[in-house]
């Protein structure tokens, strides 16, 4: 399972980490490819609460894996869904059925 932060996400989605913001697990910035996809096993989306603990889910189900697209897009064949977080401009990520 891949759990690391996209840090921009993290920024982008937090606003610096305020209580309550959203931030989503994927793939570090320098593991991401210039264009193009790259498939895991879970996309995690993260909520901190106001005590600072996190709380983190799989915007996917137990029957799709992630994929995260830098200026790219799935093929339409793989039926793929955008998650609705977000992120770094030309990032996308998605939920796609196994």
């Amino acid at each position: 399972m891949m759990r690391a932060v996209l840090l921009a996400v993290a920024v982008a989605a937090c606003g610096g980490s305020s209580p309550g913001d959203a931030h989503v697990g994927a793939q570090t910035i320098a593991d991401a490819p210039a264009n193009g996809c790259t498939a895991s096993a879970r996309i995690d989306v993260c909520v901190q609460d106001p005590y600072g603990s996190e709380t983190c889910t799989n915007a996917c189900t137990a029957s799709e894996y992630g994929l995260s697209c830098t200026n790219a897009e799935p093929e339409a064949s793989l039926r793929c869904t955008i998650v609705p977080v977000p992120t770094p401009a030309g990032v996308s990520l998605y939920c796609c059925p196994s």
